[in-house]
């Protein structure tokens, strides 16, 4: 059966019956699942339905949707079938029309469909909202771009992109609107990893960053270049500035002020979307070596020195890994992570955080950013309660628990980790 031998009330009856699943409904209407759940959503909201949309679907869907409007009492939607639809939309709007005159219900409708343009003043279709999760410890973090698609829902890009190797990954998927409700619910929080939504502006600067890396490695998913050529336009010549906090969570530019912040920027790690970060593997590994060779040297008398020497040790693991091009890396993310603090509500962490990534960047010696040393430090050594730290090394070595990341639970998920669902 093609979707044009369908009777409009049958299509509507099809629709609407509970016991067929989307791939049942799309297969007896001839068309895709994604528009069936879009129409089905709109039949359920007739009462809110933009008439655009209605207008947007597949004839068959549109047509069914007609006789659905009519207990909602939306007599406007058959009028604009009349003026602005296909023409199977419009010849059904007049069947409908006709056959509520025989019952003793007049509906004016549009003469000439060409003598009927659109309001000047009617609104368009608003934008689906946009996200963006927190950093991971490797730099890498999901953009959630969306966009309208007439007539079928929502498209969702999922972006997985790095502050070092540009576009890491893409996966699209085509959302109902209802179905993309749903997933806005499921986003804010999932283990260690915060989504919230922000403004087109701050989004596309968090992807033009990306994509200017891309540019510089070359290294990009086979299917992004096309989308991006039609979703997103041009890369910009350079890169944007990272995002970082522009209200409350801005620090005073007074260099004692910022000194005196920076003095707590260890405390940053205990904001859960630091707990993962860390310098990576390769750093991690050289500093293991290192601090094992401290802990196990003889020329310590006791465990005080023997401490002392693994601190010093991990300082210059630190000196060692922090070079210009790391401090710009860091002080972005730090900016960006700032960002996100700010718009939680937690302003005294965005002022940290935005204060250490100004004095990262000047260039200014490590040994007065407790945060560079404490990136290394708090996966190597561990608090002891004081009547023990006497008697016994506060080192983990490579191979304990600890070492190389904090404990991975079962509901941490990385930005790669989250995926549009089917």
């Amino acid at each position: 059966m093609s979707k044009k031998d369908v009777d409009a009330r049958k299509a509507l009856e099809i629709l609407q019956d509970a016991a067929l699943d989307l791939r049942a409904v799309a297969e007896r209407l001839c068309v895709s699942p994604e528009a069936v759940d879009e129409a089905r959503y709109l039949a359920d909201e007739m009462e809110q339905a933009a008439v655009d949309a209605i207008l947007a679907m597949p004839p068959v869907l549109g047509r069914a949707l007609l006789w659905a409007s009519i207990p909602r009492s939306r007599q406007d939607v058959l009028a604009a079938a009349v003026a602005e639809g296909e023409k199977e939309v419009q010849r059904e709007a007049k069947r409908i029309a006709h056959n509520l005159k025989q019952k003793g219900v007049e509906i004016a409708l549009p003469t000439k469909a060409v003598e009927q343009p659109r309001p000047a003043a009617e609104a368009p279709v608003a934008e689906p909202p946009v996200f963006l999760s927190s950093l991971d410890g490797n730099g890498e973090r999901a953009v959630f771009w969306t966009r309208n698609l007439p007539g079928r829902g929502i498209e969702l890009a999922q972006l997985v992109i790095s502050d070092e190797r540009g576009i890491v990954d893409l996966l699209l998927g085509e959302l109902s609107r209802k179905r993309f409700r749903e997933l806005v619910d499921e986003l804010p929080r999932r283990g260690g990893v915060t989504i919230r939504e922000v403004s087109r502006g701050d989004a596309r600067q968090v992807l033009d960053r990306a994509r200017v890396a891309a540019r510089e490695t070359g290294n990009v998913p086979a299917h992004y270049p096309a989308w991006a050529a039609q979703v997103l336009g041009p890369a910009p010549a350079s890169a944007p500035p990272p995002l970082a906090p522009k209200g409350e969570g801005q620090p005073l530019p007074d260099p004692a002020v910022l000194g005196e912040l920076v003095t707590e920027s260890h405390e940053l790690f205990s904001e859960p979307e630091l707990a993962r970060w860390s310098p990576g593997d390769e750093a991690l590994r050289s500093c293991a070596a290192a601090v094992e060779a401290a802990s196990s040297s003889n020329l310590y008398l006791d465990d005080v020195q023997r401490q002392e020497g693994v601190r010093a040790a991990i300082e210059r693991c630190a000196e060692g890994f922090f070079d210009g091009r790391r401090r710009t890396i860091w002080a972005a993310r730090l900016l960006d992570t700032g960002r996100l603090f700010e718009e939680t509500g937690r302003n005294h962490a965005a002022k940290i955080a935005s204060a250490t990534a100004r004095i990262l960047v000047s260039g200014a010696p490590l040994a007065g950013i407790p945060f560079a040393t404490q990136l290394f430090a708090r996966l190597f050594l561990r608090q002891r309660p004081a009547q023990q730290q006497q008697s016994a090394s506060s080192v983990l070595l490579p191979g304990e628990a600890g070492v190389g990341a904090p404990e991975r639970t079962g509901e941490t998920e990385t930005p790669a980790d989250i995926v549009i669902p089917d």
